[in-house]
């Protein structure tokens, strides 16, 4: 119980470190001030960085065998939690 709670929270951080980092760079990029195509390409840009976001991440897991049975959730939220402060 107390590893799931765990991997929950580390996912949940996860989550917001990246809603933040979104709501950062839309800040500093001056979003609201962009035309509907700029928005646009701003959009899929951010999304391109993160599907390459998530393509590492999914070839970490892999190396790691996070899918495997072998990896709990204690060894899931070591993971997470490295993966924030990475």
């Amino acid at each position: 119980m107390i590893a799931a709670n765990a991997l929950s929270e580390a996912t949940e951080q996860l989550s917001t470190y990246w809603d933040n980092l979104k709501t950062d760079a839309k800040s500093a990029d001056k979003y609201d001030d962009m035309t509907e195509e700029e928005k646009a390409q701003w959009d899929a840009d951010w999304a391109t960085k993160v599907e390459e976001y998530e393509a590492l991440v999914t070839e970490l897991k892999t190396t790691i065998g996070y899918d495997e049975e072998a990896c709990d959730d204690s060894c899931k939220a070591i993971f997470e939690a490295e993966l924030l402060s990475w």
